[in-house]
């Protein structure tokens, strides 16, 4: 950016890293975001199950009884 050439690149990205470095890096950070979307997708599995258990009713049918069939 035109901003980068006159003030310089931040210091963390001063640094040149090799490219084992870099595939390292960019492995931990995909697995760590891979994780947290795992986690928020638990969460979210936990939310919609506890929702739809509110609205299911037990039904008392037992072998033989007469049913409306939809």
């Amino acid at each position: 950016m035109p901003l980068d050439l006159i003030m310089g690149l931040p210091i963390d990205e001063q640094r040149q890293i090799s490219a084992d470095e870099f595939v390292c890096q960019t492995q931990k950070q995909m697995s760590d975001a891979y994780e947290l979307a795992r986690e928020h997708l638990r969460a979210a599995t936990e939310r919609r199950k506890q929702t739809y258990d509110i609205r299911v009713r037990k039904s008392d049918v037992r072998v033989g009884d007469w049913v409306w069939y939809w």
